[in-house]
């Protein structure tokens, strides 16, 4: 993922300050929280989904996951594919919510 997508994740989905390489958690520093997320992550992705939910935008957001997974094997459920039970795909999960969330939906 790129710089501008992370920090576009950081500062308009999580409204926290993008702080790229400086930091490896979420530190204060005069009020303002900085952080270096990196987006590849079950921790990162869930902060996104929370923010999703707490804007009010979650059955918008499971809507769209809908269409964003066509292609993907169908004995996977979308439950377990959203949530990255597998372990893996994280990065485009996130990657999803910052589409989702530049379509303003």
């Amino acid at each position: 993922m790129d710089d501008e997508t992370r920090r576009y994740l950081t500062e308009k989905v999580l409204g926290e300050c993008f702080s790229p390489g400086l930091v490896s958690k979420p530190y204060n520093f005069e009020d303002n929280v900085y952080s270096n997320r990196t987006f590849d992550n079950r921790d990162d992705m869930m902060d996104l989904y929370q923010a999703i939910k707490k804007a009010g935008k979650w059955d918008d957001f499971d809507n769209y996951s809908w269409n964003y997974r066509k292609g993907v094997n169908p004995e996977i459920s979308h439950a377990a594919w959203l949530f990255c039970l597998s372990g893996v795909g994280y990065e485009d999960r996130c990657q999803m919510v910052a589409e989702f969330w530049r379509e303003g939906k």
